[in-house]
């Protein structure tokens, strides 16, 4: 088993501040570890003093690590940018002994930020001090296991890119049909023979789901219940999880989905950007309260309605109804009310023809996706044993 090192004996400071202001790409980090163009408002400030970072240097945040259960911390990995002088940076002192790509794998790890937050625990506002992550240890094998264990990751990474450019590909097909279909030369006034103007509710029903009690999810045993936090923007998400073990009554039964439903998040800051289809790989999933469901009973209306909503402009009519001060609201019956053309059966049928095996392409994609990120999560967790 590889001796655990002192992380502090492998890393130093850098703070190298844009003086002459030759660097004007800013950029910010996020809790899940990735480099952002910032979108802050810098009309008026002194950038002179925002730090330099630059490829293979790392960002991190030591504040409120153990509030958000995550340390934010990252590789950079392009030429050079600037950030905010908040940020600490540090480099690895010698590549012979650590490579940077092996750090970052350990940073990305769920128990580095289990670790971190333990840590900052006792700190003021949950936050870590500099001397504290220094003195964070990790297993350090000799250099040629390290680009090994490192070769395999990016090669898993690599995968990961091609299907994620490949889904991009599609989407754009899809939309693309979708323009000249339902955009381009469509006079809502004047519509086709045999169309009409209507809503999502005359296409789709509207499903609410289950009140379950929060005290009963449990974390290991049962079914998954998707709640608000799982659907992101045309996607879900799986890092929190919880469980539903309790009785499953006719009324819960209701309540579980299908592959092709679309999921739509009725709270928070994005309501009207955070819905996605559900893959037949994430079932079994029970519906939560305050997520919809839209369903049809046939594929070809469930991608007609996918696209609807993204091309249909769904964030916009959702940003006129949404109710609530604090936390943003929409209700199913505004949903439903979303408008939006409808077609006759020919051009349904072209959608079949046409627009489903892109999404048939893309469901394989993202599934081959979700399989190579549990296999980089197995080979993150075997960096510790």
């Amino acid at each position: 088993m590889t001796a655990y090192k002192r992380l502090g004996d492998y890393i130093r400071e850098v703070n190298v501040r844009n003086r002459e202001l030759k660097v004007t790409k800013l950029v910010g980090l996020t809790i899940d570890k990735k480099f952002i163009p910032s979108v802050a408002n810098v009309i008026g400030t002194d950038l002179s003093n925002y730090k330099v970072i630059r490829r293979e240097q790392f960002a991190c945040s030591l504040m409120q690590v153990s509030r958000d259960g995550k340390m934010p911390v990252a590789m950079f990995e392009e030429d050079e940018a600037i950030m905010s002088p908040a940020y600490p940076m540090f480099e690895v002192i010698d590549k012979t002994a650590l490579l940077p790509q092996y750090l970052m794998m350990w940073f990305s790890r769920k128990e580095f930020d289990r670790q971190a937050s333990f840590y900052a625990v006792g700190g003021v506002r949950g936050s870590l001090t500099w001397e504290e992550f220094c003195n964070m240890q990790l297993p350090i094998p000799s250099i040629t296991r390290q680009r090994e264990i490192v070769s395999e990751y990016e090669t898993l990474s690599n995968r990961i890119r091609l299907n994620e450019q490949m889904i991009r590909h599609l989407e754009s097909t899809a939309q693309a049909l979708y323009r000249k279909m339902f955009v381009d030369n469509i006079d809502k006034g004047n519509l086709p023979e045999g169309w009409r103007m209507g809503t999502l509710g005359d296409v789709c029903k509207c499903i609410s789901g289950y009140p379950f009690d929060g005290e009963k999810y449990t974390e290991h045993d049962g079914i998954i219940a998707l709640r608000g936090e799982n659907v992101t923007e045309q996607s879900l998400r799986w890092d929190t999880v919880k469980r539903y073990n309790g009785e499953i009554t006719e009324r819960i039964k209701k309540c579980y989905l299908d592959a092709w439903d679309i999921v739509i998040g009725m709270d928070g800051s994005k309501v009207g950007k955070n819905w996605s289809f559900v893959y037949q790989y994430d079932l079994p999933l029970v519906l939560a309260q305050r997520v919809a469901c839209l369903r049809t009973g046939a594929i070809e209306k469930q991608v007609f309605i996918y696209l609807a909503l993204r091309m249909g402009q769904f964030v916009d009519y959702v940003s006129r109804v949404n109710t609530g001060t604090t936390i943003l609201h929409i209700s199913n019956a505004q949903i439903e009310e979303f408008p939006m053309p409808i077609p006759t059966n020919k051009q349904f049928e072209e959608v079949k023809q046409e627009w489903v095996p892109l999404y048939e392409r893309i469901c394989l994609n993202r599934q081959e996706i979700s399989k190579l990120t549990e296999l980089q999560s197995l080979l993150l967790a075997k960096m510790g044993q």
